[in-house]
């Protein structure tokens, strides 16, 4: 069975009670492989997330083989919506 790429979002709280009433910790993982001088990221309609401008999106780490990943904290209050988004950039310019 071959390996799915695709975006993941898990959800933890932080261990501050005060803080945990109003966010928490989103872990947005990507799992594929994406090729040479590619980034993974990920854009959102939140601020936290890049507020779906694409020159704000979060880059996320490299950390594994193909794995991608970083926790964002987010506010528990309101709705959002999100996407993997991958950059290439050429390292001759």
């Amino acid at each position: 069975m071959a390996a799915r790429a695709g975006l993941l979002a898990l959800v933890s709280l932080l261990p501050s009670a005060r803080w945990a009433q109003t966010h928490e910790v989103v872990t947005f993982r990507y799992e594929g492989a994406i090729g040479a001088n590619k980034k993974a990221c990920v854009l959102g309609s939140l601020p936290e997330l890049g507020h779906n401008d694409v020159t704000q999106a979060v880059t996320m780490e490299l950390i594994a083989e193909d794995i991608w990943e970083i926790d964002v904290s987010l506010p528990v209050d309101r709705d959002y919506t999100y996407l993997p988004v991958l950059f290439a950039w050429d390292l001759r310019l």
